[in-house]
This record gives C-alpha cells, structure tokens and sequence, in this order.
C-alpha cells in the first residue's frame, strides 16, 4: 500500500482536511467528495494521488492509484477533452495544471455517447433518407415507362408499322436519356476536379441565354428583360458550364412566374470591385425561410410536384469555378438569384 491510500488501494481521505485541519476545510473536503463531475488530484512530484473523490472512483471503478492514473490519464494534453474505454464504458475526462499537482476532472459519458449515436443516426436517416427516395422515383419512373414501352413494342411487334416501332423506340432512348442525364447530375456533386475557366463575356452569355430560353418564356406568357452594366466585362467561369447554370436558374424562375399577371424576368449584371454579380429576378409566388434554406439540397421537393438538381448543381458547378450563388426571396413577391464570379481584369 503506497502513501496516501486505504488498504483496498483507494486514496484515502486529505487528512490535512479530514482529521487535522479547520472546520472550513473539513467541509472542502466533503464538498470535493461529493463533487460532479468526479475529481482526482495528484501530486506528480510525489507520485501519489491526493484525492479521488465519489464520482471520480465511480467512474474509473476504483482504480485511480497514481502509477495507473499516470499511465491512463496524465498523458493527455492538458485541457483537452479525452474519453478513456473502460470495460465496456466510455468515461470522459480532463487534465488541467502543468506543475507538481495536476487535476483530473471525469465523468461517465456511456449513456450521453449512446444517445448522441442514436440523434446522429436519426439525423442522418432524416437528411438522406428523402434524397435516396427522391433518386429511387426519379430513375425508377423513366425506367418503368422504357420497360413499359419495350413490352408493349414486343406483344406487337408482328403488327406495329415502321413508323410505330420508330415512335415506341424513340420513347424508350428519351426515358434512358432522363436516366443519364439524372446519373450526369449527380456525378457533379462528387468531382472535386475544377473546371476549364476561360474569359467569358458576359453580354454575349447573357445573349446566348435569353436566346435558348426565349421561346418557352415567350409561350408562357413571361416577359424576359437583359441588362448588362458598362463594366461588367468578362467573368473567369467554364462558358458551358455557367451557361447551364444561368439555364437553370431562369427555369426556376420561369416554373415560380407562370401563370401570374404581368409574370417576368430580370438577367442582370452588375460589376462589384473584383467581382462581377449576374442576377436572375423573377416577380413569381417567391418561398418562404423553410423553402429558401432547403432549396439548395438535392432533389428537394418544392411542394410543386417537381424533384430537381437544379440549384444544387448550379452551386456545386459555381464551387468548382471559385464563385457563390446567394437566394433572397419573399412569399408572393419572387426570388432574387445572384452569382457571384471573379471579374477579369481589362487588359489580363
């Protein structure tokens, strides 16, 4: 039995407070004692351990003699929280002080960590749970009307004209091209590689854009407006890829417009110091906090009937170009998009 330690090998009481001290310092003691979380204190130079009150003992099921504190505990950095298994356990604990007396603050976190697991499994089931259903309908729904389509074509076939079979083979390579297009997608969240930026001119972007869209916002009913700022210049992007970025967007807008009097978008460009902002302002149906937060998470359902990569595949192809895109929005009073891309420098 080493200095400072009952027969059972436990730390015995401070006498210095239990037996010979003030009555102040009697009541320290019961009061380090009866402390949670659990406390020992040790004497480096002395190689005993002061202290190992309630919680601590219990914590460390009666262990903390100083050669087995020593090799369990003080090793860790001072200050920094560790966790210690212990037959079957998880106790958590900290080291403070850097001269001869060092305290060790713990508690038994087997519980806490259990519950922890369990919150983080239910969060991550809730956060990819819809996603992996959201995939499922979208690549199970143009599969199902290709197969569809390939049994129908088969029970007919002796009796289907060329220009049947045509039309029932050109509905299948449509529904696989929705599946491709979903996988392509998709992979644009995974590549880490960046893309091919050049100079883009954003007036001639801007032209090429309302020129592809046009049409369908021309059926709708929906006004398109372009304004481009004397020095917004060129933007450092992949042409193609910001193309469909900007696609996107004024679909977004174009889906939130339709149907509502005077419905109409805005591409604007504005040049800010090094960067350039080009935004997409629509006066559609708008979101709400909730829908805003969301709307950049894959395959988020909009409440409209539709699941889409638009937003996420814009913000994961503008990450790779070194630029951000930014939603305000208002219920009933439309959404405003703005890309933010570096500026290139006149002359560079």
């Amino acid at each position: 039995m080493t200095d400072g330690e009952d027969g059972g090998g436990r730390p015995a009481a401070p006498r210095s407070f239990a037996e010979t001290g003030t009555e102040d310092e009697a009541r320290l003691s019961a009061a380090l004692r009866n402390l949670q979380p659990g406390l020992l204190v040790v004497d480096v130079d002395a190689r005993r351990t002061i202290l190992a009150n309630d919680g601590a003992l219990e914590a460390f099921d009666g262990r903390p003699a100083f050669d087995w504190v020593e090799a369990n505990l003080l090793t860790a950095p001072a200050g920094i929280p560790k966790t210690l298994a212990l037959d079957g356990r998880l106790v958590g604990f900290s080291v403070y002080g850097d001269g001869p007396l060092r305290l060790v603050f713990c508690r038994d976190i087997t519980e806490k960590q259990r519950r922890r697991s369990l919150e983080e499994a239910s969060e991550t089931a809730a956060r990819f749970g819809g996603l992996f259903m959201a995939i499922r309908h979208e690549v199970g729904n143009p599969l199902n009307s290709a197969k569809t389509a390939l049994s129908v074509l088969r029970m007919n076939l002796p009796r289907l004209s060329s220009e049947a079979v045509g039309a029932g083979l050109d509905r299948v390579l449509e529904e696989l091209l929705r599946v491709e297009n979903l996988l392509r997608l998709l992979k644009t969240f995974v590549a880490s590689a960046p893309l091919d930026s050049t100079a883009v001119d954003v007036a001639a972007l801007f032209d090429d854009v309302a020129a592809t869209a046009g049409p369908d916002l021309w059926s709708r009913k929906i006004v398109l407006g372009v304004s481009v700022g004397p020095s917004a210049g060129s933007v450092c992007a992949d042409g193609d890829a910001l193309r469909q970025v900007l696609l996107a967007l004024v679909s977004n807008a174009a889906e939130a417009s339709a149907g509502r009097p005077g419905a109409s978008i805005n591409l604007d460009a504005r040049r800010r110091a090094r960067v350039v902002q080009l935004v997409v302002a629509d006066n559609g149906r708008g979101m709400s906090d909730d829908v805003r937060r969301s709307a950049f998470t894959p395959l988020f359902h909009t409440g409209s009937g539709r699941l889409g990569l638009g937003l996420a595949t814009a913000r994961a192809l503008l990450t790779r170009m070194e630029g951000t895109i930014e939603l305000t929005s208002a219920e009933g009073a439309g959404t405003v998009a703005t890309v933010t891309l570096p500026a290139v420098e006149a002359g560079a």
